[in-house]
């Protein structure tokens, strides 16, 4: 009894541990914001400029909202009387729309809907997003919120679309944040 409960307690303390260790992974990105485990919003603070009207410009043009295509292999099957196995892929369009959703009279205030990309390992992830960013000349910030992702191509498993984003090893979370970061030094270099 007392050896399992030792047992137990080593297990609790490492998964516990393993969080702190993500959790310290995702920091060096930038700020962001966890919902229990789960990586609700990433923040992104860089040197503004004098004149930030360029922002809603750079912005529409750096970012995307395209459609992004989904697919899965469960319609594939093997024949009852030839035996033959039959490939059937099936794929769906998902999102897409207007990146600027909200653009303030000066334009040094932009709320923009885009996607992002990354790939780990052989897995191709969609990363859709909100993002607030405003320039007051002397800091421009990024604040990114509704974040979620799918898996491109999940094979013979179902593929069900976008979903939150965990902060365990394995989620995707550190992924996420480097690509949000780039979206911002994407915008960042079109406005310098």
């Amino acid at each position: 009894m007392k050896l399992s409960l030792c047992i137990a307690g080593i297990l609790a303390a490492g998964l516990v541990s393993g969080c702190a260790v993500q959790h310290k992974a995702l920091a060096q990105y930038g700020d962001y914001t966890l919902e229990g485990e789960i990586l609700s919003g990433a923040s992104f603070e860089h040197q503004g400029l004098a004149n930030p009207g360029s922002l809603p410009g750079c912005v529409a043009s750096t970012i995307s909202n395209d459609s992004v295509s989904l697919t899965d292999a469960t319609g594939s099957f093997v024949g009852g009387y030839t035996g033959n196995y039959y490939h059937s892929n099936n794929s769906r369009e998902v999102g897409g729309g207007n990146v600027l959703q909200y653009v303030s009279d000066s334009g040094s205030e932009v709320v923009a809907k885009g996607s992002t990309q990354y790939t780990s390992g052989m897995v191709q992830r969609s990363v859709r997003f909100s993002v607030r960013i405003k320039d007051d000349g002397e800091k421009r910030s990024y604040v990114f919120s509704n974040l979620q992702q799918a898996q491109l191509s999940t094979g013979y498993a179902n593929n069900t679309g976008y979903n939150p984003i965990h902060a365990r090893p394995g989620g995707g979370a550190e992924h996420v944040m480097l690509s949000l970061k780039q979206v911002a030094a994407s915008v960042d270099a079109c406005m310098n």
